[in-house]
């Protein structure tokens, strides 16, 4: 066992360095380890200069008059503090960390945040949850309460619109897969009349193909009659 004060190379002690290390103890807990000979011999060892460290962070960002635990206490991983702190709700007390102080519970959030969706009429910008995505389908928000409701999707709550007119027609809701067929092409134009509905995908593959094939000749006409106005 080496003595405190005692000097060697790091090469004996297994370290590839060109430093000659020193044995000496920790000034705070007493534990003994080779130090390198420039090192103070104030030098604390790895453990107490992290405590010391924690110790002194706390001291500068820790509000003053609060509750406050290391992570490990918690059974928490990391080197943070939480600190104690209420729901301005409910008065759920819980182990927060500083930047999340003053928030809501979970609960509390769900709650806010299902009252806020359903009273989407109050925003300046809302248009009665109708919407058109880029291929000409009209999509509608539909509230839980629809008897529709099955035939929303689980994000964005929205339903087809020719799918909820075909639903309404025929007083019940559609399979899943069941399709809507537009007959004059146009996927904005949702009254009854201009709506088929077809068993499954496979029915409604050719009118998919005769679609495109139209589209295609029609393009090819647009520009025939351009190169011929030339």
């Amino acid at each position: 066992m080496p003595y405190i004060g005692e000097l060697t190379s790091a090469k004996s002690i297994g370290i590839k360095t060109n430093h000659n290390y020193r044995w000496q103890s920790c000034p705070d807990c007493g534990k003994e380890r080779w130090v390198r000979s420039n090192e103070s011999t104030a030098y604390l060892c790895k453990d107490c200069a992290q405590k010391y460290a924690a110790e002194t962070r706390s001291k500068v960002t820790r509000p003053i008059g609060l509750a406050f635990k290391h992570a490990r206490d918690l059974g928490k991983s990391g080197q943070c503090y939480y600190f104690l702190s209420c729901c301005p709700v409910c008065g759920k007390q819980m182990w927060r960390q500083k930047q999340d102080m003053g928030r809501y519970c979970r609960n509390c959030s769900r709650r806010i945040k299902q009252s806020k969706r359903m009273s989407q009429e109050r925003n300046p910008r809302w248009t009665g949850g109708r919407s058109i995505d880029r291929l000409g389908y009209v999509h509608l928000t539909t509230p839980p309460t629809s008897p529709y409701y099955s035939m929303a999707t689980k994000i964005s709550h929205h339903i087809l619109e020719h799918r909820l007119v075909m639903a309404k027609h025929l007083g019940r809701c559609l399979q899943s897969w069941e399709v809507v067929h537009h007959k004059n092409r146009n996927k904005s134009d949702n009254s009854i009349g201009n709506l088929e509905l077809l068993p499954n995908a496979s029915r409604h593959a050719p009118f998919t193909k005769m679609e495109q094939r139209i589209s295609s000749l029609e393009r090819r006409v647009f520009l025939l009659e351009a190169e011929m106005s030339y």
